[in-house]
């Protein structure tokens, strides 16, 4: 069996199946904006981090899924409004998603050292096929006529975020809400479906030299079965951590980190547990970032993270 046949399988079952269709990401907790908007100005003004993560899921297989991601976020001198924004492209097989999504959070305290965020973001995206590679049993299939269809779809989010000082973190989250159909030519999808999200986290101080944070995630659509990860990382004197990380029946994770002055850098390998393993050699995901105008306290931190 050809393995490009395995992925164009799957980009198929997935326009009638609706599996998940939002970016798979492994050190979520680095970055919770990708999947949230309440987190848009969650760390102290007139810090602006900014991240770039790049993502290759299941070494190995031809015209796997890669995701490429740039963000950037803001607290207004206001110190309630937070602002942001996202490029991405993601792709798997035959089919390219390319959008950006700009958001908008406001903050309330709820006491002096908890502080609840409310966030919606607006997004939209290039929904394109190509199936000029496709091989079709019937050369004449109206529904493959061999060629490239894309289509345009505008979509938004909304989440809820609480931090306390830096100690624990609960985020919600709800994701196209939309559910707009896609039209491709002759080609009908079932459309885009609402996903949701569910996190905490809680970072234990050890000592002064040591932290350690438990968390986990949970995710699912309307259509689908919830998927869940659980994760603990290991802090060493705030620069440097290392994690591991449990995927329900997809993975299991080791990470690892470090910051310096600014700049930060996460490093995620997953090795693949469902019925895939035979044909990859597991997923890389990088995570590079800047803290501009970040103050003279090197280890400042974004609530439950970096």
């Amino acid at each position: 069996m050809r393995i490009p046949l395995i992925i164009t399988m799957l980009i198929l079952a997935g326009l009638y199946a609706l599996p998940q269709q939002v970016p798979l990401y492994s050190q979520y907790m680095m970055n919770k904006f990708l999947i949230n908007p309440a987190v848009a100005g969650s760390e102290t003004a007139p810090c602006i981090p900014i991240r770039l993560l790049g993502r290759q899921q299941w070494l190995g297989i031809e015209d796997a899924p890669q995701t490429f991601v740039l963000s950037a976020h803001t607290l207004l001198k206001d110190q309630k409004t937070g602002v942001g924004g996202f490029i991405y492209t993601d792709h798997i097989g035959p089919v390219t998603n390319t959008g950006l999504q700009a958001s908008y959070s406001y903050h309330i305290d709820i006491t002096t050292r908890s502080i609840l965020g409310m966030g919606i973001s607006a997004s939209a995206f290039q929904f394109k096929m190509d199936t000029r590679d496709f091989v079709v049993a019937d050369q004449y299939d109206p529904v493959l006529e061999g060629g490239v269809e894309s289509a345009l779809v505008p979509d938004a989010n909304f989440g809820l975020y609480l931090e306390n000082d830096g100690k624990y973190y609960i985020g919600l989250s709800a994701m196209q809400l939309f559910q707009i159909n896609i039209k491709l030519g002759d080609m009908k999808s079932k459309g885009m479906v609402r996903h949701y999200f569910a996190y905490a986290g809680y970072k234990l101080r050890l000592s002064e030299e040591y932290a350690v944070e438990p968390s986990a995630l949970i995710k699912t659509t309307e259509r689908t079965q919830i998927q869940a990860d659980a994760n603990l990382k290991v802090y060493y004197k705030d620069f440097y951590w290392g994690a591991v990380s449990y995927r329900h029946e997809d993975a299991i994770i080791a990470m690892i980190g470090i910051k310096y002055n600014k700049y930060i850098f996460g490093y995620a390998y997953d090795y693949t547990l469902s019925k895939l393993r035979q044909f990859n050699s597991g997923s890389h995901e990088i995570v590079a970032g800047y803290n501009l105008f970040e103050g003279k306290d090197p280890g400042a931190t974004v609530p439950g993270g970096y």
